[in-house]
């Protein structure tokens, strides 16, 4: 009986130790998902949500005018028409002030500019398409989308105006891209080039960032200029297309 007991003691506790490993086991395999924390939006007021739901409403139609002005419609404006053109659209929407009155002129004003951006991006979409591999427009639609997205639920579901602090580096990455765009047209170099194209895709990239944090802190302010905010996305969603239809274009070349 003795003998007994004993073996008894020095099996209880490696036995417990086996069951609760077990059951830790079982528990974390088991126990449900909590998705609505998951998925929180950190502490977004639902009115900031709803503001979000037509800031990424417009952006998918400036998207899909822009696709279709660049695929079926047959005007190709030099890139200083297109620049004058398109500024001038995005002053006339900041000029008019965001009331309900002047709503139907910015939305037409915020369609004009994306289909004068998709007028400039036809060419190249079509020298891609006719030229080198119809593949890459849409590999490059598609990696843009899913960069856009990642990068913007980053931001939603981060800690709010953890990202903003990004203005002042993005502001100055701008000013060397500039700079050196400069010294590529006076001293065309493949190296520069490339260099330039990586540097703009990591810079809209942070901008994706930045900007849906800062349209968030702008309508908790009660900023509810949607349209301007979606101009903005916009903006960063061609940079980042351009750039990575052009890195696409250059490596199918490449293997050529």
């Amino acid at each position: 009986n003795i003998h007994i007991f004993e073996e008894q003691q020095t099996t209880t506790p490696s036995s417990i130790e086996t069951t609760g490993t077990n059951m830790s086991a079982t528990n974390v395999f088991t126990r449900p998902i909590n998705w609505a924390a998951a998925f929180k939006t950190g502490d977004i007021h639902p009115s900031v949500q709803q503001h979000l739901v037509r800031v990424y409403a417009s952006l998918c139609v400036c998207l899909l005018v822009a696709s279709c002005t660049a695929v079926f419609l047959p005007i190709s404006f030099p890139p200083l028409i297109a620049s004058l053109l398109s500024i001038g659209m995005l002053l006339g929407m900041t000029a008019l002030p965001a009331t309900p009155t002047n709503q139907p002129t910015r939305f037409g004003l915020l369609l004009g500019f994306a289909g004068v951006m998709g007028c400039a991006l036809g060419p190249l979409v079509h020298l891609v398409h006719d030229e080198i591999d119809p593949a890459i427009v849409y590999t490059a639609l598609l990696a843009t989308s899913t960069l856009f997205a990642c990068f913007s639920a980053a931001a939603l579901l981060a800690r709010r105006r953890s990202y903003l602090y990004l203005g002042g580096i993005l502001s100055a990455a701008i000013s060397w891209l500039l700079v050196l765009s400069f010294m590529q047209f006076f001293f065309p170099s493949e190296a520069m080039q490339n260099a330039l194209l990586y540097l703009g895709l990591i810079i809209f990239s942070g901008y994706v960032v930045f900007d849906t944090q800062l349209i968030v802190e702008k309508a908790s302010l009660g900023d509810g200029d949607f349209l301007l905010h979606s101009a903005e996305l916009f903006i960063d969603f061609v940079g980042l297309f351009v750039r990575i239809l052009i890195l696409l274009a250059k490596k199918n070349k490449k293997k050529d």
